[in-house]
């Protein structure tokens, strides 16, 4: 599951309330059979290969990571597009949203 909130005080909030919900699922492992390849910039799903952007693999490499991590915009945009300038957030947010589409579409579960 991915949440994007502006800053880490937004998060602890959301996510407890999301807990006692029980819509948000504990931190687990990557699925059986997703493998992130670094060496040759690919992403698999079973058999299938995900084509994509540069971006959308440095981020989700990023946070299949450390997926207990709570990340801010600042940290995501510094890791995936390496500078510090944060105009606004809606290039990570179309990159989010681009690579939850990737994902679905192939059918990793999410």
């Amino acid at each position: 599951m991915v949440i994007l909130v502006p800053d880490l005080d937004s998060a602890a909030p959301m996510l407890a309330l999301l807990r006692r919900s029980g819509s948000a699922p504990e931190p687990s492992e990557l699925p059986e059979g997703f493998v992130i390849d670094n060496r040759l910039h690919s992403v698999r799903w079973n058999s299938t290969e995900l084509h994509l952007t540069d971006h959308e693999h440095e981020l989700l490499v990023m946070m299949a990571g450390d997926l207990e991590r709570v990340w801010t915009h600042e940290q995501l945009h510094a890791g995936v597009w390496r500078d510090s300038f944060l105009p606004t957030a809606t290039h990570l947010q179309s990159t989010v949203k681009r690579l939850r589409r990737k994902l679905a579409g192939a059918g990793v579960p999410l």
